[in-house]
């Protein structure tokens, strides 16, 4: 891999042997035998209360229908064996995740082998894409920890997604649609979905909050989108102790977000 820093951004490449050798990875074993990545703390975890009364339904998302059709499984090694969700977002070749599933902050570890699975279900998918480029904010890479508001990031494909792609939107709706892979619903192997209120934490946030979200680790990098099914945020962090706590927390999409996709659009 070949990974460059251009002002703010920094893009992680991979030639064609690294490309052709993720190819041949990811076999249905080592597909099954992926964990869900940990849905990273929220460093407030504790300072805030949802009851469990509170907390959203989550039902199985139509994989044929919009949104969601235009999301699936992301595999990867970074460097066991993790999966997250994602979705094609902006154009048929740029895929957005969150950025945890790219960089790891902590080990400074670029994700490799890396293969989406749109539509997945239980080990079966309409169609795997391979991946040539990866990139995230340069303060997501040089900094250390959680932060939400800076965890997203697009993967490059090797070939143009067959079923469309969402646009993106600034805008903050006061409902959206969250969907991902939750490990902790139906084993991660049916993709998920739920709606409910967002709200930013404070006045001018660039983190945004679904109370009572009931999703947890694997459902990282799923999109959350407004009723136009433009995404506005990505499953990014949660509470310590989802049995007590129901939430879930997105960066908001603001124009550093706008100028990372344009940047991948400018350098892929």
């Amino acid at each position: 891999m070949k990974v460059e820093q251009i002002g703010k951004f920094v893009i992680c490449r991979f030639d064609d042997n690294e490309i052709l050798e993720a190819d041949k990875y990811w076999t249905p074993e080592r597909i099954r035998d992926a964990k869900p990545v940990p849905l990273p703390i929220d460093p407030d975890s504790g300072k805030i209360r949802v009851e469990p009364s509170e907390e959203l339904s989550a039902t199985e998302a139509d994989i044929k229908a919009l949104p969601y059709k235009c999301g699936g499984k992301l595999a990867y090694l970074q460097p066991s064996l993790f999966y997250g969700s994602a979705q094609f977002v902006g154009t048929n070749d740029v895929v957005l995740t969150a950025a945890h599933c790219v960089f790891d902050r902590d080990t400074k570890c670029w994700s490799n082998n890396i293969k989406f699975m749109r539509a997945y279900k239980k080990g079966g998918y309409e169609k795997g894409f391979s991946v040539r480029a990866l990139a995230v904010l340069a303060d997501w890479v040089d900094g250390k920890g959680v932060d939400a508001r800076l965890d997203y990031g697009f993967l490059v494909t090797t070939s143009e997604s067959d079923a469309g792609y969402l646009n993106y939107s600034l805008e903050l709706p006061e409902i959206a649609t969250s969907f991902g892979y939750p490990g902790n619903i139906s084993d991660g192997e049916i993709m998920q979905t739920v709606s409910g209120g967002i709200a930013p934490d404070y006045p001018g946030s660039r983190q945004i909050r679904m109370d009572g979200n009931p999703m947890s680790k694997g459902s990282s990098g799923g999109a959350w989108t407004d009723s136009s099914n433009n995404a506005i945020g990505v499953n990014a962090t949660g509470p310590k102790d989802p049995t007590r706590d129901a939430y879930m927390n997105s960066p908001r999409f603001t124009e550093d977000f706008d100028s990372l996709y344009k940047f991948v659009i400018a350098n892929k």
